[in-house]
């Protein structure tokens, strides 16, 4: 992920939640979660969105 998707996606997610709806963006992995904390440093109003790990991974989805 780059530095401009991460931007891009904080931004959509700010508008939906309009600043103060608490919200969750789910990642998949530890590079992707890294980029979206150090944009989320640099940009206003996103106190409300939450960073967390997805908790399955595609394979278990096909196991199952």
């Amino acid at each position: 992920m780059k530095k401009e998707e991460a931007k891009k996606l904080l931004k959509e997610t700010r508008e939906l939640s309009k600043g103060t709806m608490p919200i969750i963006v789910v990642v998949n992995n530890k590079e992707e979660y890294n980029m979206m904390s150090m944009v989320k440093k640099e940009m206003r109003n996103v106190k409300n969105i939450e960073l967390e790990f997805d908790d399955t991974s595609a394979e278990e989805v096909g196991k199952k």
